[in-house]
């Protein structure tokens, strides 16, 4: 699921997030966290749960969701 919060990451976080996921090397087939039904449909890269990336990447969005209180409440 995709959730939209609107101006909750800043510009140079938003930078390093893209930075960080274009340097990486630890995309994976999409297919990895679909459903035995969703598989054979689902055809997209994601970065792997479990690399360092997917790791600093989590750190940055929930640091600034944790700084923007309740204005970035879901």
């Amino acid at each position: 699921m995709l959730v939209c919060v609107p101006e909750v990451l800043n510009a140079a976080q938003l930078v390093s997030l893209r930075e960080r996921l274009e340097r990486s090397n630890s995309w994976v087939d999409g297919r990895v966290t679909a459903g035995y039904k969703g598989a054979p449909v689902k055809f997209n890269q994601q970065i792997d749960e479990r690399s360092e990336t997917a790791i600093a990447c989590q750190r940055i969005v929930g640091a600034a969701h944790v700084a923007a209180g309740p204005r970035g409440a879901v």
